[in-house]
């Protein structure tokens, strides 16, 4: 599960160009520093002509009266939600770190990697435009003390990949990364 993450320090970044230009661009407003659902929040994805590049995006899809800002990728295919999305808009969402409240305790932590991390996402257009949501699974082992969900967190190899359309997600959905570390936050 993901509520929370910080995006504040993209510098020397496999987007960095894209990124720059989007939090530059003062009609993007997007935020930047702990971004929270409902947040615009910048994010990767394929333009119409199919170019990579950093869009602003609303966190959450709306559902009735609730809003859905994460998905398991688990089902995300058999769900009428998120079926369309995750074959034909699919994004990544770059974060410094994520934070996850310990449910017993209710400690916060940062969960981060040594290089920026890009969690698997989905989109859709909503009436008042492009809004996304973040892809989980399973926590690996070190962090499932933490809590039992945590974001498919993309390998490097794999950002391009998960961009295409012409790549099959289902095979692309097993390969997140689980060695990330933790501190109180």
């Amino acid at each position: 599960m993901c509520c929370r993450y910080v995006f504040d320090d993209w510098r020397e970044e496999k987007y960095q160009d894209e990124l720059d230009k989007l939090i530059k661009d003062a009609i993007a407003s997007v935020k930047v520093g702990e971004i929270c659902p409902t947040d615009k929040a910048p994010v990767i994805a394929s333009s119409a002509k199919l170019n990579i590049r950093a869009f602003g995006m609303k966190w959450g899809y709306a559902s009735g009266k609730s809003l859905v800002f994460n998905a398991r990728s688990e089902t995300a295919a058999a769900k009428p939600m998120f079926k369309e999305s995750l074959e034909l808009r699919r994004c990544l969402v770059p974060a410094n770190l994520y934070y996850e409240w310990q449910k017993s305790t209710r400690a916060k932590y940062a969960i981060s990697s040594d290089h920026m991390i890009y969690m698997a996402g989905l989109y859709r257009l909503e009436a008042d435009g492009p809004h996304f949501t973040i892809l989980t699974r399973d926590s690996s082992p070190e962090l499932a003390f933490i809590h039992p969900r945590m974001p498919l967190i993309l390998p490097p190899s794999c950002l391009d990949q998960w961009l295409d359309r012409s790549q099959d997600p289902a095979a692309l959905l097993g390969m997140g990364l689980g060695d990330l570390t933790y501190r109180t936050a």
